[in-house]
């Protein structure tokens, strides 16, 4: 049942402080978000100041990494236990942060 008092941003924003899980979960989903679209500007400027490339390449190689991410879960779970893939996917990330 829809409560049309609620049905405007400022209802669905008091709708969710009413619940800690899902007020915490939109945090998160904003903040994820945010970040994400961070990383793709930074991404673009990097490439412009290390390499002067324009953003039709930069976003070209943004382009094949964000189709990588959606198609590599699909491929290690075809050869790997979820436990397996979790553990190589958190180990290459360390690794990246490492700067290995």
């Amino acid at each position: 049942e829809v409560d049309l008092a609620n049905a405007n941003p400022w209802g669905a924003l008091r709708m969710l402080h009413e619940d800690p899980l899902m007020f915490g979960v939109a945090v998160t989903y904003f903040l994820l978000w945010f970040a994400h679209t961070g990383l793709q500007v930074t991404w673009m400027n990097f490439f412009d100041a290390q390499h002067g490339w324009p953003a039709s390449k930069s976003g070209m190689v943004l382009s094949v990494f964000g189709i990588g991410v959606s198609i590599m879960p699909k491929l290690i779970l075809k050869f790997l236990s979820l436990p397996m893939a979790i553990e190589l996917t958190l180990f290459i990330y360390t690794l990246a942060m490492v700067g290995l």
